[in-house]
């Protein structure tokens, strides 16, 4: 759990003064402690922490079922024990894996190429068990049973002296059902307006796409690898469906009509357009009014070629869609770079 602000951002983007903690989900005591302190002022929680590398997640698929399995496991315990019952949850479109019908409806198969998909997975499973009995007992699969205290063993974290409970809520009765809502983000990106709120990442050899097309703009990297897609795309390059950060934000507020409704909801968040990567950098060449160069490299392991949601069922039940196009995105990227070169750095 990270949040973290300065003067200039709360006034200006948040509007109020925010209260933070840093912390790891992994960290049961210490994420236990703030939900002792905050417990009757929270409604719910809004859980966006985890690792999200798809790349990085083939070659350490570990840490991440370590990271985002256990720590979503730990929050759902505090959750519980201080009975807060309302959660939206940061899911992916990776969930679906390479799927048969494009745009991608919520009803689509499930089948994730790469361990980042399958940790998404198994948190959903325990959400939906919680928004529909109340509890996770015995009755849930063995290898997802058995999950939090096997990668407790192998990835010794903050909380190995601590027990892990084998079920979560299995001795209460009459257990109170939670209302959940899963949101599968497609491709976030962009900046906020403002040019105070953005993104840049330490690695960018397993950051998104944007960071690495400015750190090209700018000079600081030679060139963009561009990996090729496994199927024949308009281009030969995956497509993707971007969603502007501040689209995916304002689908968040949408969701929280949703809360305390004791149900389980699932949305796609995005554009229900698709871009390849080869148009993403010549939008970006647009805004920036800088080269680009790139090179294209081999297929990378762990990404599907076509991605692009369906968006119907957000738009019906929230009366929410996403507004701002790629010539958009780019151009408030390229205004935070501009006004913070370095990050949060300077």
């Amino acid at each position: 759990m990270l949040a973290f602000g300065t003067a200039s951002l709360d006034a200006e983007v948040v509007k109020e003064k925010l209260l933070f903690y840093e912390t790891d989900l992994t960290d049961l005591p210490s994420l236990n402690k703030i939900f002792e302190q905050h417990a009757r002022e929270i409604l719910g929680v809004l859980h966006f922490a985890g690792l999200k590398s798809v790349s990085r997640s083939v070659s350490h698929p570990l840490e991440f079922f370590h990271s985002n399995v256990v720590g979503s496991w730990n929050l759902f315990h505090c959750m519980a024990a201080h009975n807060i019952t309302n959660i939206i949850f940061s899911s992916s479109a990776s969930v679906y894996g390479s799927p048969e019908r494009v745009p991608i409806p919520e009803t689509e198969v499930l089948k994730p190429i790469s361990p980042y998909g399958e940790t998404k997975i198994v948190i959903e499973k325990l959400l939906h068990m919680l928004g529909t009995t109340g509890k996770i007992t015995s009755v849930i699969p063995p290898d997802i049973r058995d999950l939090v205290g096997t990668l407790s063993a192998l990835l010794p974290a903050p909380t190995a002296d601590l027990a892990y409970p084998a079920t979560l809520g299995a001795n209460n009765e009459n257990p109170s059902l939670w209302s959940v809502v899963i949101l599968r983000y497609f491709n976030p990106c962009g900046a906020h307006p403002s040019g105070l709120l953005g993104e840049c990442p330490k690695d960018t050899k397993n950051s998104n796409l944007m960071p690495v097309l400015a750190k090209v703009a700018m000079g600081e990297l030679p060139s963009l690898t561009v990996f090729k897609s496994v199927l024949n795309t308009k281009d030969g390059t995956p497509i993707r469906d971007y969603i502007h950060v501040v689209d995916l934000a304002k689908g968040h507020v949408a969701a929280l009509g949703k809360f305390s409704t004791q149900e389980v909801h699932t949305f796609n968040l995005g554009m229900g357009k698709g871009c390849s990567v080869l148009e993403v950098i010549e939008a970006f060449r647009e805004a920036s009014k800088r080269d680009v160069p790139f090179a294209v490299g081999a297929t990378r392991a762990g990404d599907p070629p076509i991605l692009i949601a369906n968006v119907q069922k957000i738009a019906d039940e929230l009366s929410w869609s996403a507004q701002s196009d790629m010539k958009d995105i780019c151009t408030d990227f390229w205004r935070w770079v501009e006004e913070s070169p370095v990050g949060y750095c300077s």
